[in-house]
């Protein structure tokens, strides 16, 4: 989203969330939307045509695919998902989909993928808290917009990686005026004329992997706006993440429940013979 904020008053820019309005597009069954929602499919990146065991995981029938109810995107070689068209998927266009879909290696590897979920973690708002301007409501409540892609290799040796992270730590310690605890993450105040709070913490008690986040609140609305990116070796990928939250305790929540989209979705995580319905 192209949301800009100024002086704590809330500014509008150009906002552009197209995958919110895929779902829509593609329901439609008259020729013409048919033609629109192949044309849509393909700008985001959709393909549908994937048949054979590898993808028996969300088929009623053994030898199908997931089908048009779930776009199959090959993110890395470890992770590829077949994400329900509920959740907005939107990858890079692509031309046509692949001639044949029966192996994982009959995929392009996408360069990133979107996605959205939604959640409750801001129960009991009200209407009047979601600013409007021009009649349009800003943000959308517990709707988590998300982005991961394949992590570049890293051609930094480990020393200068060890020194630029103590460098950064420096930045933001010196920016800050301490620490507070907060729904299991460990924030860094910010001195007054610095809007952020930067805050780490696991996503739970037996994981390793540090959930890395900023966040600010606003004068017009009660809800913080949450901004996540870090790195995960689980898949070999970078998370980015953004909701609007009335508590950053739920943070944590947030990110808990993209990754058990993530795993829900995987087609390599479990076998065949474990398929879940769609």
């Amino acid at each position: 989203m192209g949301i800009l904020f100024r002086d704590r008053r809330l500014t509008i820019g150009v906002t552009v969330v197209v995958m919110l309005a895929i779902a829509p597009t593609l329901t439609s069954c008259d020729s013409n939307s048919r033609n629109d929602s192949q044309s849509a499919q393909l700008k985001n990146g959709w393909v549908t045509n994937c048949a054979g065991p590898v993808f028996n995981r969300f088929s009623h029938y053994s030898n199908a695919g997931p089908g048009p109810e779930r776009p199959v995107f090959r993110v890395t070689d470890e992770l590829v998902l077949a994400v329900p068209k509920a959740n907005s998927p939107s990858a890079a266009s692509i031309d046509s989909e692949p001639p044949k879909c029966r192996a994982i290696s009959d995929l392009t590897p996408v360069p990133y993928l979107y996605f959205v979920i939604s959640g409750n973690w801001s129960a009991g708002y009200k209407p009047e808290d979601i600013p409007i301007v021009a009649g349009n409501k800003q943000f959308q409540p517990d709707l988590a917009i998300v982005r991961i892609e394949g992590e570049m290799p890293e051609r930094r040796s480990a020393e200068d990686l060890r020194e630029l992270d103590r460098l950064q730590r420096e930045a933001l310690q010196q920016q800050s005026t301490g620490t507070r605890e907060i729904g299991g993450l460990t924030c860094l105040v910010p001195k007054p004329g610095v809007d952020w709070f930067i805050c780490s913490g696991n996503r739970s008690a037996s994981a390793t992997e540090l959930t890395r986040l900023r966040y600010r609140d606003y004068s017009a609305t009660p809800f913080i706006l949450v901004l996540s990116e870090y790195t995960s070796a689980r898949y070999g990928i970078r998370v980015y993440w953004k909701a609007w939250i009335s508590d950053v305790s739920h943070a944590l929540d947030v990110d808990r429940a993209i990754w058990n989209s993530i795993e829900e979705w995987s087609l390599l995580n479990k076998p065949a013979a474990q398929a879940a319905n769609p």
